[in-house]
């Protein structure tokens, strides 16, 4: 299914897929060991299934780009941890991946400041990085043109993606580009995902 979504997707004229190996999702679950308990090569080597994907999408489509999401952590009991998805991470890159995007179960953290506590996942994409030569992409408590540019000039990592921002500011890069620099208004109070469509609460008050 993984493999005809992507050509798919090519067949619509995209560039690129993403496969979704994070947020506790089908391929998240199938490379955590708090899920994965087969005894077969799939159980004992779970990126297996990850590389016969993305293998197979390549042999398909060799010019599409091919970005993956995963879990830094799964920050719980028996999870993925950092050690285990460096070691997956790496191994798919090894096997043509274009681009990687760190996350992690628990996202959304509330009460996300500028300049205090932005960038939650950012020490594990500092080590990807520095480990490989690929893209590696930020998500995650992303607030501030300071800090944001902090990140890109400190390490080796190369993009940053938004989230909730932009369901408060739907134009908020614009606003950035044409100079007004103050900080993200998201406050991290997560309640979009409470609302219809996700929409930001202080922007259905209006």
């Amino acid at each position: 299914m993984f493999i005809k979504s992507a050509d798919r997707a090519v067949q619509a004229g995209y560039d690129g897929v993403q496969i979704h190996a994070a947020h506790g999702f089908f391929l998240s679950r199938f490379i955590s060991p708090a899920y994965n308990h087969r005894n077969d090569k799939y159980g004992r080597n779970p990126e297996l299934f990850l590389i016969e994907i993305i293998c197979k999408i390549r042999e398909n489509h060799p010019d599409l780009h091919i970005t993956m999401k995963i879990n830094s952590s799964d920050f719980s009991f028996s999870g993925l941890h950092e050690t285990e998805s460096l070691h997956i991470c790496l191994e798919c890159v090894k096997h043509g991946l274009d681009s990687i995007e760190i996350s992690g179960n628990g996202t959304s953290v509330s009460g996300i400041k500028a300049g205090v506590n932005e960038a939650y996942f950012e020490k594990f994409a500092l080590t990807l990085a520095e480990n490989t030569d690929i893209p590696v992409i930020l998500v995650g408590g992303h607030r501030s043109i300071t800090h944001m540019n902090q990140v890109l000039n400190d390490g080796n990592i190369e993009y940053l993606s938004l989230s909730r921002p932009l369901i408060r500011e739907p134009d908020l890069i614009q606003r950035w580009q044409n100079g007004e620099e103050s900080p993200a208004k998201c406050v991290s109070c997560n309640m979009c995902y409470r609302t219809p469509a996700h929409q930001c609460i202080f922007n259905l008050r209006k």
